[in-house]
C-alpha cells in the first residue's frame, strides 16, 4: 500500500502540465505512467500462471532430536523474467508454532532454482515442513502476488524408547483377593473386617457403631479383587504454562508412557491408558509392544487450560468399578492437593501407586511437584515418586521400581 501511494502521488505530479498545457503532449505524461502500471499487472499475472515448486522429501519421519534433509526446486516455467521473489519456508509443528526463514531471488526463463536445507525436531508429533509461500513481484514493485504451497511435507516425529528391561507385576491371580478399604463393584456381600482409620479412607466407610465404642476411628474392610496388570493416567492438562512449555510437556508425557508401558509389556502382561477427552474419559488396552506407537500418536496435546481437573478423573474413573489393575502409574505435570489426596487415598486399596511428575528442564514451568512437604507427603504414604526431567530420567525410575 505504501508503494502504491508513492506511485499516486507521481501520478498526481505527471498531470500539472494539463492545467497549463491542454493539448496531446500535456496527457502525455499520465497516460505513459497509465498504461506502464498496467503492462506491469498484466505482467505479474503472466508470472504466476508459470511458477512451480516440487518438493522433494527424504523421509516421512524420525527420532525425536533427529535431523532431516529437504529439498525443493523453484521453476519458472515460460519465457519471462522473474524480477523479485521472496520464498518464505516453514517449519510448523502440532501446537502450531512456526519457524520462518526467508530468501530472496530472481528467475530467468526456463529456469530451476533447487533449495537444500536440514531440519531439527525436536519435539514429537507430526511436523509441516517446507514452502509456505512465494510473494512475486513486478520490475516496478508497484504489485505483488503470493504463491501459497499447500503440498508441503509432513514428517511424524517419534518417541525416544528407554528400555529398563522387564517391569515384572505382582503374581496375583484374579480370584485371589486382598483387604481394601474400597467396596468391591463386583460383589455386594464383600465384608471382611476392621482396622483403625487411615489417611485417605472414605467416610462412608468408616464403621461408626463399633467406632463409638473404640478410642479410635475404625475403617470397614472389603475383598479386593485385584489382577496383575497396570493402568497409567495421563494428565494433559497443565495450567499456568506458556505456549512455549507446551511441547516440552506433551514430550515427557508421550516419552514416559512409551518407555513405561514397552517395559511393562515386555513382561507380558497387559496395561491400560486412561485418560480425559473432550470432556469424558477414554481407555485404550494395549497387549503387545506393536500397539505402542500408533496408539500414542492418537492421543490428546496438552492445553495449558484446566478442563477436567485430574483427581476429578482419578475418582469419576476409580468409583466405576472399571479400576481392576494392581498397579497405577500417575503422569501429571500438575501436582495438587487435590490429586496428592485422592492418591493417598486410593493406596489404602492396597494397589501399588508411582507417581511421574513430568517436569522438563526446558521448561520454565511451575515445579508443583518439588515444593516443600511433598516429598514427606507421599513418602508417609508408600508412593513412589519420580521428577521426569528429561527422557533418561525415566530410564533410571524404571530401574529403581524393576530392581
Amino acid at each position: 500500500m505504501g508503494r502504491i501511494a508513492v506511485y499516486c502521488i507521481i501520478l498526481a505530479f505527471a498531470a500539472v502540465p494539463l492545467f497549463y498545457n491542454n493539448t496531446v503532449t500535456g496527457y502525455l505524461a499520465p497516460l505513459m505512467l497509465i498504461c506502464l502500471g498496467i503492462a506491469n499487472y498484466i505482467y505479474i499475472l503472466l508470472l504466476r500462471r508459470s511458477f512451480e515448486c516440487v518438493e522433494q522429501a527424504e523421509a516421512a519421519n524420525c527420532k525425536k532430536g533427529g535431523k532431516l534433509k529437504f529439498s525443493l526446486v523453484l521453476s519458472n516455467k515460460g519465457f519471462l523474467v522473474y524480477p523479485h521473489i521472496r520464498a518464505c519456508f516453514i517449519k510448523s509443528n502440532v501446537f502450531e508454532q512456526a519457524e520462518r526463514i526467508y530468501h530472496d531471488f530472481t528467475l530467468n526463463p526456463f529456469e530451476n532454482k533447487q533449495f537444500s536445507f536440514e531440519v531439527d525436531f525436536e519435539h514429537l508429533g507430526k511436523y509441516s515442513v517446507g514452502l509456505e509461500y512465494a510473494e512475486i513481484s513486478d520490475f516496478l514493485g508497484l504489485f505483488r502476488i503470493k504463491y501459497h504451497n499447500k503440498e508441503r511435507s509432513s514428517v511424524e516425529v517419534q518417541p525416544q524408547l528407554m528400555d529398563a528391561g522387564r517391569f515384572e507385576l505382582k503374581n496375583i491371580n484374579a480370584s485371589q483377593n486382598i483387604l481394601s478399604s474400597v467396596k468391591s463393584k463386583f460383589q455386594e456381600n464383600d465384608y471382611a473386617g476392621v482396622r483403625e482409620y487411615s489417611y485417605g479412607d472414605s467416610l462412608k466407610n468408616i464403621h461408626w457403631k463399633l467406632s463409638a465404642h473404640s478410642t479410635g476411628h475404625m475403617t470397614k474392610l472389603f475383598e479386593n479383587y485385584a489382577t496383575p496388570s497396570a493402568t497409567i493416567y495421563m494428565d494433559f492438562d497443565a495450567p499456568g504454562c506458556t505456549p512455549a512449555d507446551l511441547p516440552y510437556i506433551y514430550d515427557g508425557l508421550i516419552e514416559t508412557a512409551y518407555s513405561v508401558s514397552h517395559c511393562i509389556l515386555a513382561g507380558e502382561s497387559d496395561i491400560e491408558l486412561v485418560f480425559p477427552r473432550d470432556g469424558n474419559i477414554h481407555r485404550l488396552r494395549l497387549n503387545t509392544p506393536a500397539e505402542l506407537q500408533p496408539q500414542l500418536s492418537c492421543l490428546p496435546l496438552v492445553s495449558a487450560d484446566s478442563n477436567y481437573p485430574f483427581s476429578a478423573v482419578l475418582d469419576e474413573y476409580t468409583g466405576t468399578g472399571k479400576m481392576t489393575a494392581n498397579i497405577m502409574l500417575i503422569l501429571s505435570a500438575n501436582i495438587d492437593n487435590a490429586l496428592l489426596n485422592k492418591l493417598a487415598e486410593l493406596k489404602n486399596t492396597n494397589r501399588d501407586i508411582l507417581l511421574f511428575n513430568i517436569a522438563p528442564a526446558a521448561a520454565a514451568m511451575p515445579t508443583n511437584g518439588r515444593r516443600a512437604g511433598i516429598g514427606d507427603f507421599i513418602e508417609a504414604h508408600g508412593i513412589g515418586y519420580h521428577v521426569i526431567n528429561d527422557v533418561s530420567d525415566v530410564k533410571d525410575a524404571l530401574r529403581e521400581v524393576t530392581t
